[in-house]
């Protein structure tokens, strides 16, 4: 988030005059001091230039520089930007902060604490909208150049201001155009089934300079009741990340962590040259709706409170599911089905079965079990299995061998 201060909570174009009067009278008075002031070799302040483009937040990576003592109370900057085909675009001083001898460093993170610039910008409206809203500078060839000054206190004539450093450079900014989000559509509902992928899209990224190195990242955030879709990505930790990502789609892997059903999302892509971020979109939402359907149980007529479910001979989008009470009172997530042989048993036949995940990879094959003539009844305790939360596939071959099967959900995490 971009954090720009002006100097009255006055009325724009008020406001505006009056930083031009006193950033320009500031700046003539610097421009005197540097004319017959010499550079102090003591002092140096460096800027960092961490990216292909440049945002405001991107001007206050820097490095103050100090060599052995001094005397100063303290230091301020002023810092200058100009384009070469419309002249200067900003002028900023910042407040007074402290310097020790050794390195001090700011940054894009930690300057409107540290520093708290007040702004004047000199290239009109369009300047001002773009980076007061966290934007970047359009494409042009751009001088920023920054000024280091130290006040100290005079017994003759009170507050003395010198001049100590500057230093300048040349940064091109390329055309470029941010990501925009396509998919899912914002404010959009999803809804899953096993035939139904979650698909993400994005437009992708044009920056000059960067070549192969440009990649995005996919982030997406639970947005928890009460919050925005900004404050969630700001505030909670991810729930899913795709780095490095070399194009502009991404399908939601099934063995990826499963969303919860009816509970809205946010996500947003960022855009990376190397290991500079140079661009990132804006944030969506979406809603996860779970529209399997639960198998239809058998009832037990011994125990109406167990539910049963039938192995099928084909997979269906629909899961078995329940949830007992040991003799404790503690929930367990358990699978109770129904195996019938319609065969007569051979003395050396015994059951077996394997669970898959839902992606049908082989996670766990079941030790044997007895086996009876027409109905038999097993149950599976997911406790004992140490599953994760999520869909699996139980599969169970009869002496024919032929293939039966159940997908169950362990909503145990």
């Amino acid at each position: 988030m971009n954090r720009i201060t002006h100097i009255a909570k006055q009325p724009l174009r008020m406001t505006r005059h009056f930083l031009q009067f006193f950033t320009g009278g500031l700046l003539l008075f610097v421009m005197n001091l540097h004319a017959v002031n010499a550079q102090n070799p003591n002092f140096q302040v460096l800027a960092l230039d961490l990216s292909p483009s440049l945002t405001y937040d991107d001007l206050w990576n820097l490095n103050i520089v100090v060599s052995g003592s001094h005397t100063f109370n303290s230091f301020f900057i002023v810092t200058d930007v100009s384009e070469t085909s419309i002249g200067s675009v900003l002028s900023a001083t910042t407040s007074s902060f402290m310097a020790n001898s050794g390195v001090t460093t700011f940054n894009s993170q930690n300057y409107h604490l540290s520093l708290q610039p007040v702004v004047n910008f000199n290239s009109g409206g369009s300047f001002s909208s773009i980076l007061q809203n966290g934007g970047y500078f359009p494409a042009g060839d751009y001088v920023i150049s920054y000024r280091l000054f130290g006040k100290a206190t005079d017994i003759m004539t009170g507050e003395v201001t010198e001049f100590l450093a500057e230093y300048s450079f040349q940064k091109n900014v390329g055309a470029f155009f941010p990501p925009i989000l396509l998919e899912p559509s914002n404010e959009s509902v999803f809804y899953y089934n096993l035939t139904n992928q979650l698909f993400f899209g994005w437009t992708p990224v044009f920056a000059q300079n960067c070549g192969d190195q440009l990649t995005y990242v996919l982030s997406v955030f639970q947005i928890m009741p009460g919050q925005s879709p900004e404050q969630s990505v700001m505030s909670n930790p991810a729930v899913f990340i795709e780095n490095n990502l070399p194009a502009t789609f991404f399908n939601y892997p099934v063995v990826a962590q499963s969303f919860y059903d009816s509970c809205s999302y946010a996500w947003h892509i960022r855009t990376f040259c190397g290991s500079s971020m140079i661009a990132e979109s804006e944030v969506w939402r979406f809603e996860f709706t779970n529209v399997l359907e639960m198998a239809t149980p058998l009832i037990s007529h011994q125990n109406p409170s167990k539910y049963y479910f039938r192995l099928q001979e084909n997979l269906h989008d629909n899961f078995a599911f329940d949830i007992t009470l040991d003799s404790l009172g503690d929930k367990r997530n358990v699978l109770r089905f129904v195996f019938t042989e319609d065969y007569f048993i051979d003395d050396t036949f015994a059951l077996q079965y394997m669970i898959f995940d839902n992606n049908y990879s082989k996670l766990q094959e079941i030790p044997n079990e007895t086996v009876k003539y027409h109905d038999n009844v097993y149950e599976i305790d997911f406790d004992q299995l140490e599953l994760e939360y999520g869909y699996y596939i139980l599969e169970v071959k009869n002496q024919k061998n032929q293939k039966l099967y159940i997908r169950f959900l362990n909503s145990e995490e």
